[in-house]
């Protein structure tokens, strides 16, 4: 019957929504039959209400659900079509799971409709749900993050006991600051990063966003970090390489430096990493050295294939 409401007259849409929820009721009741059921009403009775504009009913479905995965999963399916009113309720109901995990998952589907006070609410929630879930919401949270919220966040993610899921945290973070044009703070906040190729990565991508005389120091530890590593990190190396291309359109006076460093390095990936950076590169092959350049290249590749299959 749920098929049929989009093409019902509104004053039977309710009816019908009612009618399948009575005879999901009427089912004999035991622990998987429990199960279905309230997997049946969170997948489409509470959707549906929602859409149909009885939020009221869609809310008081999904958070009189027993089971916390089919309550969340409900509560995912209903935040973008609930009035904002709606929205403290439903971080209310958040508090009640036990599994951090689902408490993580709602939230970070939450962040795109939060804002202000509300996503600060969120944030207070989120530090209480292990290091991993909360290095995943902080992230989940970046694009909507104020400055003054910004600030709260980076104090939470001090409280991550894990370096690598800080670090995740902790690269967006940083980026959301230079967005906001903080890019001292940036780089501050950059060097209190514990693993090398991490902070090496934040401090490739800040480069892009500084004028020409705070660039090249930058740049230079990056790169430090990455000839420490032997150019072990797939995303370090993916950043150097697009900050590259950035450098040269227009063509910036790092660049020439930047590239005679930059190569060595390069020479270190295997054939088919170093065919993909050449890829990425040709721009920046063209602005250094005209067609010609980008022509030999191709003869070089041609000659290394030949030399060693």
């Amino acid at each position: 019957m749920i098929e049929l409401i989009p093409h019902l007259p509104g004053a039977e849409q309710k009816q019908v929504l009612n009618e399948a929820d009575c005879i999901v009721g009427s089912i004999d009741r035991n622990f998987d039959v429990d199960l279905i059921q309230e997997e049946f009403m969170a997948e489409f009775i509470v959707p549906s209400l929602a859409k149909l504009g009885y939020y009221r009913d869609a809310f008081d479905t999904a958070q009189e659900l027993y089971f916390e995965s089919e309550r969340a999963d409900a509560l995912i399916a209903i935040v973008s079509c609930l009035p904002k009113s709606y929205h403290i309720k439903m971080l209310d109901i958040v508090w009640t799971f036990e599994d951090t995990k689902l408490r993580s998952r709602v939230l970070k589907e939450f962040a795109r409709y939060l804002s202000g006070s509300l996503l600060g609410n969120a944030l207070v929630a989120a530090r209480e749900i292990g290091d991993r879930s909360l290095s995943e919401v902080l992230i989940g949270f970046v694009p909507r993050l104020s400055e003054s919220l910004l600030s709260n966040a980076l104090a939470a993610v001090q409280e991550i006991g894990n370096s690598e899921y800080q670090a995740d945290a902790l690269v967006e973070l940083i980026g959301r600051l230079a967005e906001l044009g903080h890019y001292e703070e940036a780089l501050t906040t950059a060097q209190k990063i514990e693993l090398d190729w991490r902070r090496a990565e934040v401090l490739a991508r800040l480069a892009a966003h500084l004028s020409e005389p705070e660039r090249e120091p930058v740049l230079q530890k990056a790169l430090d970090i990455a000839q420490k590593l032997g150019w072990t990190s797939e995303g370090l190396a993916k950043d150097l390489v697009t900050l590259t291309s950035r450098l040269s359109d227009p063509p910036s006076a790092t660049l020439h430096l930047f590239w005679h460093s930059l190569l060595p390095i390069l020479a270190r990936r295997t054939r088919q990493d170093m065919l993909a950076n050449i890829g990425v590169l040709a721009p920046t092959i063209v602005t250094l050295g005209g067609e010609e350049a980008i022509a030999e290249t191709f003869r070089a590749i041609q000659d290394v294939g030949r030399w060693w299959p």
